[in-house]
């Protein structure tokens, strides 16, 4: 019985960590991305027009110019979107920026809480185990913390 659970145990875990893995490499994709769009909203009120290849359909691109390079609209979530300057833009994106950046860290220790777990399930039915008590007790909080959501979500109602 014991071995069919860490079999389990394992397979549980791979997706797991395969799925955190997809989810921090594409945060840290959008983040390099909203970087370079924040470099351009910084470079554009310093030139009067820009040369750039303007889309025509899904296949054809064609030159063109950008003019009135300070008035930019930017999306604000859902359908609605706002006319402002370029800084001001460049200051959302930063906040943007900011906001991935905090995902891609809990990601991150999500991913590093499952190697802990993984570690430890490696170890079992060794005689010395190379982790901490204090290990130990991170892995049976967090083996909890799903059963401890799911309770607080069927109690609470969350208003956003």
């Amino acid at each position: 019985m014991e071995e069919k659970s860490l079999i389990y145990f394992n397979t549980q875990w791979k997706k797991a960590h395969e799925r955190a893995s997809k989810e921090h490499e594409k945060l840290v994709k959008l983040k390099t991305s909203l970087e370079r769009t924040q470099q351009t909203l910084k470079e554009l009120p310093t030139k009067l027009s820009q040369d750039v290849m303007v889309p025509f359909g899904k296949l054809a691109f064609f030159p063109g110019k950008l003019i009135h390079t300070n008035e930019i609209t930017v999306l604000l979530g859902g359908e609605y979107y706002v006319e402002t300057t370029a800084s001001r833009a460049a200051e959302i994106a930063q906040r943007r920026i900011e906001g991935i950046a905090d995902k891609a860290e809990k990601v991150q220790n999500h991913m590093d809480n499952l190697n802990i777990q993984k570690e430890l399930s490696d170890n079992i039915g060794e005689t010395e185990v190379k982790a901490s008590p204090h290990l130990y007790f991170c892995v049976f909080v967090c083996s909890l913390m799903p059963l401890f959501l799911k309770k607080i979500k069927t109690k609470v109602k969350i208003i956003i």
